[in-house]
């Protein structure tokens, strides 16, 4: 159901290719549909894991204090453990909401606290730099950082 051509068709590929999205399970992408709470949390730990940073602080990490927890789907336990862990996501009144499609704003502040916060030890195990443009508008190329991508064997 990914449009061959489409704007995103590349991006959808790679990340598929990478396991950072798997899809559904009948096969589809589901390209025009919302992102869940735990499906944005999958796809940021999956990423994390994919740049080859330690996400063993979700391991420890107790869940179970959210009133909602037994709703949460099994593939996105870990990559909610991993996110409450290092205080990416933080619920709603008690609750995760895992099923519940996360707003706009949420996906921003969720993206800023990874990438912006400078607290990304905390949230990859190592120290890097932050990839985000200064505060006074875009950056030169020259002073955004990214983490270099770990070598395969």
């Amino acid at each position: 159901d990914v449009a061959p051509g489409s704007y995103y068709e590349q991006a959808v590929a790679w990340a598929a290719e990478n396991n950072i999205v798997n899809g559904y399970t009948n096969g589809t992408f589901r390209p025009d549909s919302s992102i869940t709470r735990q499906q944005m949390a999958a796809v940021l730990y999956r990423y994390t894991q994919y740049m080859g940073y330690d996400v063993s602080v979700g391991e420890d990490t107790n869940i179970l204090s959210y009133g909602d927890v037994l709703e949460v789907s099994e593939y996105a336990y870990p990559a909610l453990q991993w996110a409450c862990g290092v205080g990416l996501v933080n619920g709603i009144d008690g609750n995760m909401v895992p099923a519940g499609n996360a707003t706009r704003a949420e996906d921003a502040a969720i993206l800023y606290r990874r990438l912006c916060s400078g607290r990304s030890a905390e949230y990859t195990g190592r120290a890097e730099q932050s990839i985000c443009c200064t505060r006074s508008g875009s950056a030169p190329a020259e002073h955004i950082s990214r983490p270099a991508r770990p070598s395969r064997s």
